[in-house]
């Protein structure tokens, strides 16, 4: 099989490039890498492009994408295509923060959630698209792969 290292980025199409790079920036206190106006052939119209990163980790965020031609409607899960967007933090306790930096940025979210596999706190940006700060439980994980390497013998 083909290596693979891991996620390098991805790009979400928004309905107001500035607003949501301002969001963002707050939410995740990033930097903007990449600023292009470009006119592909692939589109009938212009797009706006900006890329978010954590400089001080050295990790990609998000880009933001916005097509003049594009719908203006809200996101809806329900469609095909992205259901929602997680990010992971080393330690369960970085959850409490994100919950405290949710509050003071005024922004709604879930609060902590339990499931199996982690704990998560999700919330939604400004064109709803669904956002996911996510602890991995290592005893679920621990428990699969042990599970999946006594299988294979």
């Amino acid at each position: 099989m083909p290596r693979l290292q891991g996620s390098n980025h991805i790009v979400l199409t928004v309905t107001d490039l500035e607003r949501s790079v301002e969001w963002y920036k707050r939410v995740f206190v990033a930097d903007i890498v990449a600023d292009e106006k470009t006119n592909p052939p692939t589109t009938s119209g212009s797009l706006r492009y900006r890329a978010l990163f954590h400089l001080a980790k050295m990790t990609n965020i998000v880009g933001l994408i916005e097509h003049s031609d594009g719908d203006p409607s809200y996101f809806d899960e329900r469609r095909a295509g992205l259901d929602h967007f997680a990010l992971h933090v080393p330690e369960r306790h970085d959850l409490d923060e994100w919950v405290r930096h949710l509050d003071q940025l005024g922004i709604l979210h879930s609060g902590i959630k339990s499931v199996d596999y982690a704990d998560i706190i999700t919330f939604r940006d400004p064109d709803n698209i669904q956002l996911e700060i996510c602890w991995p439980n290592p005893e679920f994980w621990t428990r699969r792969f042990t599970t999946v390497i006594t299988d294979a013998h």
